[in-house]
């Protein structure tokens, strides 16, 4: 079996972050990409995987350490560190996103940052 690259875009609200895997027979570990302005650790996973075999997930979206997407004419922004737990979830928005959102919109935009976890989760690291 060759080396291979997948895709999946997925919505955010009104924005999209696109999730690439590359993955290649032999070693059996998964490495992670998630800040999209860390290119220099992105260039050396992908030299291991190229050279050892394994699995390497990264996101692309602004080109910044967070995702920032917009929802209901309100912006939000997250660490995509904390994505893979509920608390994780809340307390980057929290921490992240610009103040003034109702309670409403700030629990809207969780679920939908969940959601996207999930997606992930269930794509590319469900056994």
């Amino acid at each position: 079996m060759c080396a291979q690259i997948s895709e999946m875009r997925a919505e955010i609200g009104e924005s999209q972050v696109i999730v690439k895997m590359f993955n290649k027979p032999g070693w059996n570990a998964l490495l992670f990409n998630l800040h999209n302005n860390e290119q220099t650790s992105l260039k050396a996973a992908w030299q291991v995987v190229k050279n050892r075999g394994g699995n390497l997930l990264w996101l692309e979206h602004a080109g910044s350490r967070h995702v920032t997407f917009s929802f209901k004419g309100e912006q939000f922004r997250f660490d995509p560190n904390r994505i893979f737990s509920k608390a994780g979830v809340r307390c980057s928005l929290a921490l992240q996103s610009k103040k003034g959102y109702s309670k409403q919109s700030f629990q809207s935009a969780a679920h939908l940052v969940d959601q996207f976890a999930q997606k992930i989760i269930s794509k590319y690291l469900s056994a």
